[in-house]
């Protein structure tokens, strides 16, 4: 979530030393999508056990309509928060081509055609490219008790195979199978994989830790710590530099690094080595999370388990943030450090709002 927020305030900042992609090519919805898989994978078999698959599913149909609405929601006030005069929301409603310096309107041309308007609002084809993720996540949630029935009936393979069969058959014919918003960045037959594996290896969690606990368990995790570190050493030799201090490898040159990034770490058609590279960053900081717990939440618990509890609030209170940060002139001067502290004050604010449950009557968690 904290990367989130830095993403889309989208000015240059100290925090930039760390995100995006300096621990490897992970960025923040990768993250997202496997760990939302890896939740539902381990909290509904025991769901299915006591009441059911069906109990399971209508009670991830109804997430799935909860985002839905969330999202529309959010896509109306957006679109609404363009006839206040006293707020430039164009950040949220925009989105400028950092090659050609072209901007587009998010929402198309609205006084062209008003039936047309309202169709594209209601299958989330409008809406701030800082919020279009939701858009996946609410067909992820509605295929999600498919998942599950598989592997509650010991199709996990078979799972795996269809599932690697969609991001494959991706690969060779790039396919759109919506309309929405979501897929310009999030290639729903790519990115379904992310999200499978996590439910499958939630599902399986107990033999994974087995595993990890046998005689195997140290060679793999050492084979898989290097390859995460092999990873993060080419990922630092991204020649994009955001700030002007940003340290970086020139082991890998720049022509090299991107075709190599454009092959392997394709974001919107969701790149194998990007894949392979979420799960090798997801064991690496489990194990270190894992042996340095009681340091780490002692230090940051305090501010990461709310904010991480609250996620989908977090989510959509941080656009207004996104807003008023963009509208503050002394945040578009490029001083690195006062941008920064502009984002933690951003921060505690979001994290004061979880904590004295601000307005969670109305905006869902």
């Amino acid at each position: 979530m904290l990367m989130v927020v830095i993403a889309h305030i989208e000015i240059p900042s100290a925090y930039h030393l760390f995100t995006p992609e300096r621990i490897g090519v992970v960025s923040e919805p990768e993250v997202f999508v496997f760990l939302s898989g890896l939740v539902i994978g381990l909290i509904y078999p025991a769901l299915i056990a006591k009441e059911g698959w069906r109990s399971a599913a209508q009670k991830l149909f109804k997430r799935s309509l909860q985002l839905y609405i969330v999202s529309l929601w959010v896509v109306i006030l957006v679109y609404l928060l363009r006839f206040v005069p006293a707020i430039n929301a164009s950040v949220l409603y925009t989105w400028t081509d950092s090659q050609t310096g072209i901007v587009y309107d998010l929402y198309n041309n609205p006084g062209a055609d008003a039936g047309n308007f309202i169709q594209n609002m209601l299958v989330l084809r409008y809406g701030p490219g800082q919020f279009n993720i939701m858009g996946l996540f609410v067909i992820l949630m509605f295929i999600a008790p498919v998942i599950l029935w598989a592997l509650y009936h010991k199709q996990t393979l078979l799972l795996l195979v269809i599932s690697g069969g969609f991001y494959i058959f991706n690969v060779i014919q790039p396919t759109r199978v919506t309309i929405a918003q979501f897929e310009n960045a999030f290639s729903l037959l790519a990115w379904q994989l992310l999200f499978v594996i996590g439910v499958a290896a939630g599902f399986h969690w107990d033999k994974l830790l087995r595993i990890i606990q046998g005689k195997y368990g140290r060679p793999i995790l050492i084979i898989c710590a290097v390859l995460f570190f092999i990873l993060l050493v080419y990922s630092l030799n991204n020649p994009w530099t955001v700030i002007p201090y940003d340290l970086r490898l020139t082991i890998i040159d720049a022509d090299t690094f991107t075709e190599i990034y454009s092959g392997w770490f394709s974001r919107v058609r969701l790149g194998i080595g990007r894949v392979i590279n979420t799960l090798l960053a997801f064991i690496f900081f489990y194990m270190l999370l894992t042996r340095f717990w009681k340091g780490f939440n002692k230090a940051f618990g305090w501010f990461f388990i709310p904010i991480g509890q609250a996620s989908l609030y977090v989510f959509i209170v941080h656009l207004f943030y996104v807003v008023l940060m963009d509208n503050i002139p002394i945040f578009r001067e490029n001083r690195v450090w006062v941008n920064a502290a502009g984002e933690t004050l951003v921060l505690l604010a979001i994290w004061l709002m979880v904590r004295r449950r601000f307005l969670f009557k109305i905006i869902p968690r």
